[in-house]
């Protein structure tokens, strides 16, 4: 049976308790080893999830709390720790089960905790993302554990992935884990509508706009003004999203081309032709050459065949 509490008044923020939960002995029992929240910051959700619930002092080797007793230690810390922040206005709405059963050992981690670490990883390497959800396998884990940390460099923000987590056990003993993560991941983007071809310059009956789960993608999405400024880099299929290694930029002043220069001031401008040596995107510096080939000059492209000598 759960209870439903509404604290505060404006958006909710969902704290969301499990019924039972592993932990190591010698840690204190924060929120993230008991529950999940959305609908917050990244920022403020990181900090609320941190908060200690319980103590080492205070947690026995097997703990069993009513969903009310538990309210009473939640609620006065998650305020104590989000005291100041933009959204202490929240809405906060507690989703907790009859009791929660908290069990205490040598040498296993909160399997929640991992799955809390692993969301907000991926939310500061993609704030525009949604993390639905992270399922983790891992080997069975034995022994006493006397710290421990999970590496999260040179992690992908993609469906499936590895993460190390790096161990210490009783006395002096040190060993790495490989934690086997598939992430829930989406974000706004953009699909094709029908078959689109290479070199196919893009427009909005092309394509539509969705909330996109990121799979193994080896780029990110493509933005709205990256389609309309490029062409087409390969051809796709009806309801294909749209990633930024699919297009190739137009250049605004291609190799060889004879172009506009111009030099001077708002009161006093010249213009006159060159020949451009390099190809370049907007706010590129190239190098170009006078028609009568004598002089050799540099400049930044400003729109397409317009180039202001520096």
């Amino acid at each position: 049976m759960f209870l439903l509490i509404f604290l505060g008044i404006l958006h909710a923020a969902d704290v969301t308790f499990v019924n039972e939960v592993t932990t190591v002995a010698h840690e204190n029992i924060l929120l993230m080893d008991l529950a999940s929240v959305s609908n917050l910051s990244p920022a403020l959700e990181e900090k609320v999830l941190k908060t200690v619930i319980f103590t080492t002092q205070e947690a026995l080797e097997t703990l069993e709390i009513s969903n009310l007793d538990l309210l009473k230690k939640v609620k006065p810390a998650v305020a104590a720790q989000a005291t100041g922040a933009s959204e202490m206005a929240t809405n906060w709405v507690y989703f907790l089960p009859g009791k929660i059963r908290i069990k205490r050992t040598t040498s296993q981690i909160s399997e929640l905790r991992l799955q809390n670490l692993v969301k907000l990883d991926l939310q500061k390497k993609c704030p525009s993302c949604l993390i639905k959800s992270v399922t983790i396998k891992r080997p069975e884990m034995v022994g006493t554990l006397v710290s421990w940390s999970l590496d999260f460099q040179n992690i992908p923000v993609q469906k499936n992935f590895l993460v190390p987590l790096k161990m210490v056990k009783a006395p002096k003993t040190e060993e790495t884990l490989w934690l086997n993560i598939q992430a829930g991941i989406f974000q706004e983007g953009f699909k094709t509508t029908a078959l689109v071809s290479r070199d196919q310059r893009l427009g909005e009956k092309d394509v539509k706009k969705e909330s996109i789960e990121i799979g193994n993608f080896k780029d990110r999405l493509a933005t709205w003004e990256e389609i309309q400024t490029s062409r087409m880099n390969k051809s796709l299929s009806v309801n294909q999203p749209i990633l930024l290694s699919d297009l190739q930029k137009d250049f605004f002043v291609n190799r060889g081309q004879v172009v506009k220069i111009i030099s001077g001031s708002d009161q006093f401008e010249v213009s006159s032709q060159a020949t451009a040596e390099d190809a370049g995107y907007f706010g590129d510096l190239i190098k170009l050459k006078s028609l009568d080939q004598k002089r050799t000059l540099s400049g930044i492209v400003i729109e397409k065949g317009l180039v202001r000598i520096q």
